[in-house]
């Protein structure tokens, strides 16, 4: 990792200076889209899948979403497992959760959020919101690019479509801000590292609850 103290002050001449040296070596992600999960993510859940959960009895949001799926780490709005949700707590209390003690199969949310990414997502307000999902919400939102994008993911790659599937807060505040012209969303696919012993193995268990 760099050493912030000897590093070139970062300033937008020193960007386009690097992207200037890299440039000829730069592979261009594309940008992926799918109309199934456009048109899941736009649909209301059924009343029912809100039973038990702090949802309930609430009427189901009918935001109207586009996504657009792209591996690049920048996001304003940022999702989170609930057993691992150190950056959301701290978010909302304004101080930075220092250790984390979590089991999740999204293992690349398992670390607390670090005294640089605290400064930037917090401090600077350069995040808006932040939002969890659930364990099995993430499951089937990695289930569903398996099998409508046929795309191999970790499931930590999987949280932010968990959200715009699954969370009601977030999908309620896109139908209030946005109205019927919705949101064009930008979605991070942050990485597939996946074991498939160990895939197979949440699905097995998935089938047997």
């Amino acid at each position: 990792m760099a050493d912030l103290a000897t590093c070139r002050p970062l300033t937008r001449d020193s960007v386009i200076e690097a992207h200037a040296l890299i440039k000829p070596l730069v592979h261009l992600t594309p940008v992926l889209t799918n109309k199934t999960l456009d048109e899941l993510a736009s649909t209301p859940r059924h009343v029912a899948s809100l039973t038990g959960t702090k949802w309930q009895g609430r009427t189901p949001a009918k935001p109207t979403l586009r996504l657009y799926f792209k591996c690049e780490n920048l996001q304003r709005i940022e999702p989170e497992y609930e057993g691992a949700d150190d950056a959301k707590r701290g978010y909302e209390t304004g101080k930075r959760v220092e250790t984390v003690k979590s089991l999740t199969i999204a293992d690349g949310l398992r670390t607390p959020v670090g005294v640089h990414p605290w400064g930037v997502i917090y401090e600077r307000k350069l995040v808006s919101a932040m939002f969890a999902v659930s364990e099995d919400d993430i499951l089937q939102a990695t289930k569903l690019v398996f099998e409508r994008f046929k795309l191999v993911i970790e499931p930590s790659a999987a949280v932010p479509l968990a959200t715009a599937l699954y969370n009601e807060d977030f999908r309620a505040m896109v139908e209030r801000e946005a109205g019927e012209a919705g949101w064009d969303l930008g979605l991070v696919f942050s990485g597939g590292n996946i074991a498939m012993d160990g895939l197979v193995e949440l699905f097995a268990a998935e089938q047997q609850s």
